[in-house]
């Protein structure tokens, strides 16, 4: 519930991915959440930790929610590490599983034209759930309908539950 302008102060989180489609932005997580981040200038790994806080501000972008840093690198201790595993999903996701940080293992690719002028949305089936992953950086360009793929994702509402894929 927060608005374009806000400012927010994000907490011994962790990188969890470096999209390679689109360098410009991260998926950071703490404890609680996870979320998309526009860092193109931090040069952050994944797997990095930060810690004593990082001030962004709020930004809504093509109605996404991202974060942009405002405190300096120079200003943040950054430290190595390993990131947190993903929980295995057995379901498609629902409202209570926002932000979860899951792995979600043998879903056909059922269709990728649920929104065809944008292409940013692709249906998956696994077991009797339809899921859908809302492809920020567009990679329905490799996915085939008919085949099966290991999705490493941030689950999230976008209007619906949706997962975001991190792999």
């Amino acid at each position: 519930n927060l608005a374009n302008g806000d400012t927010v102060v994000l907490k011994d989180f962790e990188v969890t991915c470096v999209p390679a489609a689109d360098t410009r932005y991260y998926y950071i997580k703490d404890a609680t959440a996870a979320c998309l981040i526009y860092a193109n200038n931090y040069g952050l790994a994944a797997g990095d930790k930060v810690a004593k806080g990082m001030v962004a501000t709020v930004k809504i972008y093509n109605g996404l929610y991202e974060l942009i840093p405002v405190t300096p690198k120079a200003e943040l201790t950054i430290t190595s590490g390993t990131p947190a595993q993903p929980a295995l999903a057995t379901a498609a996701p629902t409202v209570a599983d926002q932000n979860k940080y899951v792995v979600y293992k043998n879903v056909t690719v059922a269709a990728d034209t649920a929104f065809l002028a944008s292409k940013n949305t692709v249906l998956g089936i696994m077991a009797n759930d339809t899921i859908k992953f809302y492809n920020t950086f567009k990679l329905t360009d490799t996915l085939k309908v008919g085949k099966q793929y290991t999705i490493e994702a941030v689950n999230s509402v976008f209007n619906n539950p949706q997962v975001f894929p991190l792999s």
